[in-house]
């Protein structure tokens, strides 16, 4: 979805860039000291729910800032984030009975 969107979707270990800013989506830890390294002075923001992505104690070691961002899609536009959550469940229903 991040790519048909314009943005760039990168693997956990693809941190080495010259970004602005980094967005993530998964609610658990994947981005630790070594890839909070990596973002150089990206604006790093959380949008998943707790555990969250971001180590947060890595971040506050490394001097980091994480902006907390939990629930903003629902916050900002419950409507248009209610929709894209209602089709991509439909989504994934359809796939697994097509998988039965």
């Amino acid at each position: 979805a991040a790519e048909t969107d314009g943005c760039l979707a990168l693997a956990p270990t693809e941190t080495a860039g010259d970004w602005d800013a980094v967005l993530n989506t998964v609610p658990c830890p994947i981005w630790g000291a070594a890839e909070l390294e990596g973002f150089g002075d990206a604006m790093l923001i959380e949008l998943a729910s707790p555990p969250y992505g971001f180590d947060l104690d890595a971040a506050r070691a490394l001097g980091r800032r994480i902006v907390p961002a939990s629930g903003l899609p629902g916050k900002t536009a419950p409507e248009s984030a209610a929709a894209a959550l209602e089709k991509t469940i439909l989504a994934i229903l359809k796939e697994r009975q097509a998988a039965i």
